[in-house]
């Protein structure tokens, strides 16, 4: 009986193990999440998400629709800081710094223009061309 309980016990810690392990969610920390809707007149909505990283790791930008699969706008930009330089990724006024359609769920990482900078700003928006709403999040995975 008293094996039989430890063991039952044990079984019951591995279960309740293992879905806590894997859902930890790996450390990535919400930077910014802004979801816009349309609206009684119709007009098409705009989803900006902005904010700061200190000491970034790994950015990520994530554009999500409701309904799901449909067409989004999106350009983003991140500006670091490391010491007295900064820097932009994509450069302004090139190629990569323009918007960009494509079907959601959109997922991708933000670039910096240094290794290793000290401070990064971050912002994306998603311009939703058909649907109901759009969410833009960004995260960081130090």
């Amino acid at each position: 009986m008293r094996k039989s309980l430890i063991l039952a016990l044990a079984l019951l810690g591995i279960a309740v193990a293992i879905p806590a392990i894997s859902l930890g969610g790996g450390g990535k920390k919400l930077v910014d999440k802004n979801t816009a809707r349309k609206n009684k007149n119709n007009e098409t909505p705009v989803a900006v998400a902005t904010g700061f990283v200190n000491n970034p790791g790994t950015m990520q930008v994530s554009i999500s629709t409701q309904p799901k699969r449909k067409k989004v706008q999106y350009r983003y930009q991140t500006l670091c800081y490391k010491g007295a330089s900064q820097g932009y990724d994509p450069q302004p006024g090139t190629p990569e710094n323009q918007d960009k359609t494509r079907r959601s769920k959109i997922k991708f990482k933000l670039g910096t223009a240094m290794p290793n900078p000290d401070r990064c700003k971050v912002q994306a928006s998603g311009k939703l061309l058909s649907g109901k709403n759009v969410t833009v999040k960004i995260t960081n995975k130090p």
